[in-house]
This record gives structure tokens, C-alpha cells and sequence, in this order.
């Protein structure tokens, strides 16, 4: 792949030159150019696939190559190179299909990550087999026996101990320094919030690689990685030598990369660095960290620290306003609730003390008020959470602050939901006697009826009353003894046989409360 920067400035085409790591990027030549007319020539000679170009020049400016490249249906991505953030510059780039524009003074991680999209487009453009080979080729470039001891060793199917770590690394010619220690760096990002921005999920996933190995390890050295799947997170996970950087060089190239990302490629990627430890320790602190991180990612806009996060997860918490909470679900105010939750966990995120445990609290302070609320409306709280998509909003809530916010809004609709079914009497009365109807030959009391309806008990007894003019119970025996004349009338079953299909166990009992019903025992019913 062939680069051609334009530039009437040499020192701006010296820096681009001696900066960038063209080789490792997958360029194989780098070509220059002083001045318009001559970037034309060598567009037609050379056939670069990307071209790097300056806007203003003599002769010929680099809107009068990009038309030319534009005219002339040449395939090469176009990167503009400008001291001046113009919209006008911008809105012309995009007609004439640039990729995008650089200012000057020049960001070295900015110019990589434009770089890098233009060499995934100019990939995509290649035929599937040319593409398969550049795959094959960059996976054999990297130490892939390397990387799949340095997994063993996570997954401790190899020994940790020095001596013998040592005798595996000296077998396989391994460059791994069993006396140095080292940081483990974490940079995810969440599979479920992914935005491609056209770009297929493997060619995404190619670009974030490199810019992690880039910006975290300054070299392309994949030996010293390994990516994973921590649900719902997508892991690249480097061990980093103590004296290839410190921990505060680490937090900030973490806090570049993050800053990277979310730029050039709308990726919230979220990074943690753990303790220095030595070779040993290392599956069991991956161990720990691959918890903390699935607590603690979804909370912070910040670099992770291990350390830090073992320190804070039970300091002082605050709670949310109960009261606060109640008006807006006792005035049916959705918005108003859903906005003091976000409020309230984003100020608690800037503060920096949102962590697993707050979030813990929160969902808990929050199931507590739900209970409360419906209770106050005679309904089981014990039911709430029994339909399935609700099960699963409770499971996930402390997942993330975006997790929490779709939980209240879901409970909110859900408990509304079965506040409007109660107060609607006569549809739960009716739901309450389909029921009995499907399972009165069971045995069944008012208990279970109320279950079904999410009510307590006397709550139903009184509406069912009210609405029928019969208590439970009666209805039931009466469904019973209906049944059991019908029996009577119609078969030679045994009385004690129809008591038991009916519902009654005791054919003393039976005998009595069809007497009650009936004004003689089953015996003399069937002889009239």
C-alpha cells in the first residue's frame, strides 16, 4: 500500500514521514510531493491508495487535486491537511468524497486514527482473496505461540512458577523476562452499545486493536496481548513491563486512547490498570480484575485504577430521595422520575464515587420504594417481579448507568400497569373467577386466587364480595357442587370418587356442604 503526502511545506512532509509507524500500518512506500501539479502526475505514475494533501498551495490546491481525483474516478482515499477548522473546507471535503481533514499542528494519535480508517476502506476495496493473505500475513508477523503462552498462563494450564516458566520460555525462544514485573491493562468496550458508523465488525474491531496496541503499548506487539470475552465487554488485555512505563504514563495513554476513540471512531472504550506484580501473580490478578471490570465499567467516564477501586467500593454511598421518588410515581410524572435517576447517578459519576456498590444500593433503595408504593395499593410485591423481561431489567440494572435509566423506565410502566388493572374492579373480579373456573377441583383456597391477581388476600375477598355478592370460598364450593351433581345425574362413579374429582378429599366434608347447597346428602340426590 502506497501513501502520497502534498505539502509546499517540508517540514510538515519530514514530520508525517518520520512520525507515523508506516511499515508496521501495512505501508509499504511512502511518496511526496511539493506542490499541486506535480501530486497530479504521480497520481496517475505512482497509484498511491491514500492520499495526504494540503489545501493551500501555489499553482494547484488541494481542492483542485481532490476534484481531480474526484473527475477522474481515481481510487484513493483523500485526507486533507489544513491550518484552518473551516466548515466551508469540510462541507466542499465531503462533496468530493474526503475522508476527512487534519489541523495543524498535528496530533500524532489523530493522524493514526485517520490513517487507519483509510486503510480499512482501502482493504474493503480489495478482492476477498488479496485480503485473506494481508490477514494471514499480519497474524503471522505477530508471535502467535507467545501470545498463546501468555493465555495458558492466565488460564494457569501452565505452572507460574518462575523456574519452570523460565524452562518453557527458553524451549520456545520466547522473549519474556520472568524477573520483570508488570501492569495489566484493560481497554473494552460494551458489544451491545456498538457503533459501526458503516464499517463492518471485523474491520471496526481491526482498527481498535491497533489503536489500543498503538497508543497503550507504542508498538504493534500483540504477543503481549490477548482479547477475550468478558459479557457484555470485548477484551484487549496487555501486560505492559515496569520499565516500558510507569503507572501514571499508563493512566494517560489509557485516557488518550478513550479520547481517540470516541472521536475517530465513536467507541466508548473503557480501560483499567491493575497493580505491578510479578510473572505469578499474574493469572490470579487477571482473576480479579476481570470481576472488578464487569462491575465497575459501566459506572465511570474515567481510566480504572485496581488499587483505587478496592479502596472505594464501600465509601459513603448517599442515597436517593425516597420522598422525591414516591411524589413522582403517586403523580404518574415518568419523565420526572426517569430525570432525577440519570441526575442523580451522572452527578454521583462526575463526583467519582458511582461504583458497583452505590449502584447496589440504588437498585436496592429502588426495589424498597416499589414494594413500599405497592403495597400501598393492596398489591403482592412478591409478584412484581415474576413475569420473565421483568426478571431480566432487575438482573441487568446495575449493569451500567444506561442499564439503570431502561430499568426505571420499565418498572415504572409495569407497576402503572398493574395499579390501572386493580383499580379496575371488575376485571380483576373476572380474572379472579376464570381462575377458580380453570382450578376449582384443585386445592385451592383465596391465597392462591389472590396470587394470580397480584392482590392480598383480604384486598381480593373484599372486591370479589363487593362485586358478586358471594365470598371466595362460596364460589368455589359452589362451582364444586354443581359439578358433583352433574356426576350424580350422569354416572355410576362412587360418591367418595366424585368428592375427590370435585375437589374435596373428605367425603364426610363433601357430604356436608352439599347438604348446605343442596338441602340433602349425595346419596339421596341421585335416588330422586
Amino acid at each position: 500500500m502506497k501513501v502520497l503526502i502534498v505539502d509546499d511545506d517540508p517540514n510538515t512532509i519530514e514530520l508525517l514521514q518520520n512520525t507515523m509507524k508506516w511499515e508496521e500500518m501495512g505501508v509499504s512506500e511512502v511518496l511526496c510531493s511539493y506542490n499541486g501539479v506535480h501530486a497530479k502526475q504521480m497520481l496517475q505514475s505512482k497509484e498511491p491508495e491514500i492520499v495526504l494533501c494540503d489545501i493551500e498551495m501555489p499553482l494547484c490546491s488541494g481542492m483542485e487535486v481532490l476534484k481531480y481525483i474526484y473527475d477522474n474516478e481515481i481510487l484513493a482515499e483523500f485526507i486533507f491537511l489544513t491550518c484552518h477548522d473551516s466548515f466551508e473546507f469540510a462541507k466542499k471535503a465531503i462533496e468530493l468524497n474526503a475522508l476527512g481533514y487534519l489541523t495543524k499542528p498535528f496530533k500524532s494519535e489523530e493522524v493514526y486514527a485517520v490513517i487507519m480508517k483509510a486503510i480499512v476502506k482501502v482493504n474493503n476495496r480489495m478482492s476477498h482473496n488479496d485480503l485473506v493473505q494481508k490477514e494471514y500475513l499480519w497474524r503471522k508477523n505477530q508471535d502467535i505461540i507467545g501470545n498463546s503462552i501468555l493465555w495458558a498462563i492466565f488460564q494457569k494450564t501452565i505452572p507460574g512458577d518462575k523456574e519452570k516458566l523460565k524452562n518453557i520460555m527458553n524451549l520456545r525462544n520466547i522473549d519474556f523476562d520472568i524477573n520483570d514485573k508488570y501492569y495489566l491493562v484493560y481497554a473494552g468496550i460494551n458489544t451491545r452499545k456498538l457503533k459501526m458508523r458503516g464499517y463492518k465488525e471485523s474491520d471496526f474491531f481491526y482498527m481498535l486493536r491497533h489503536l489500543t496496541l498503538e497508543l497503550i503499548n507504542n508498538q504493534f506487539d500483540y504477543k503481549s496481548a490477548v482479547e477475550y470475552t468478558l459479557e457484555p465487554y470485548n477484551i484487549l488485555l496487555l501486560v505492559v513491563k515496569e520499565s516500558e512505563a510507569t503507572k501514571e504514563l499508563l493512566i494517560e495513554r489509557c485516557e488518550k486512547l478513550i479520547s481517540v476513540s470516541n472521536s475517530y471512531l465513536d467507541a466508548e472504550v473503557v480501560c483499567m490498570i491493575g497493580n505491578l506484580i510479578s510473572c505469578e501473580e499474574l493469572a490470579d490478578m487477571k482473576k480479579e480484575m476481570d470481576v472488578l471490570f464487569q462491575q465497575e465499567a459501566g459506572y465511570s467516564r474515567k481510566v480504572l485504577c485496581y488499587s483505587d477501586i478496592n479502596d472505594s467500593l464501600e465509601l459513603e454511598a448517599g442515597s436517593i430521595n425516597y420522598e422525591r421518588i414516591l411524589k413522582s410515581l403517586r403523580n404518574k410524572e415518568k419523565v420526572s422520575l426517569i430525570n432525577y435517576i440519570r441526575d442523580f447517578t451522572e452527578d454521583s459519576m462526575k463526583a467519582g464515587t458511582l461504583n458497583s456498590y452505590k449502584m447496589n444500593m440504588i437498585h436496592h433503595d429502588l426495589l424498597q420504594i416499589f414494594y413500599g408504593y405497592l403495597q400501598e395499593h393492596n398489591i403482592q410485591v412478591d409478584k412484581l417481579l415474576q413475569d420473565k423481561v421483568t426478571r431480566q431489567m432487575n438482573d441487568t440494572a446495575e449493569y451500567s448507568v444506561f442499564d439503570m435509566i431502561k430499568y426505571v423506565n420499565y418498572m415504572f410502566d409495569r407497576i402503572t400497569e398493574l395499579i390501572m388493572e386493580v383499580q379496575q374492579t371488575t376485571t380483576i373480579v373476572e380474572k379472579a373467577k376464570k381462575y377458580i373456573q380453570q382450578h376449582y377441583t384443585e386445592a385451592i383456597d383465596r391465597n392462591d386466587v389472590a396470587n394470580n391477581v397480584y392482590l392480598t388476600p383480604n384486598y381480593l375477598s373484599k372486591l370479589f364480595n363487593k362485586e358478586t355478592g358471594v365470598t371466595i370460598r362460596d364460589y368455589v364450593n359452589q362451582l364444586r357442587i354443581d359439578e358433583a351433581k352433574r356426576l350424580l345425574n350422569t354416572t355410576r362413579k362412587a360418591i367418595s370418587t366424585i368428592a375427590m374429582d370435585v375437589g374435596y378429599e373428605n367425603i364426610s366434608y363433601f357430604s356436608t356442604v352439599f347438604k348446605k347447597y343442596c338441602g340433602c346428602n349425595p346419596d339421596n340426590w341421585r335416588k330422586l
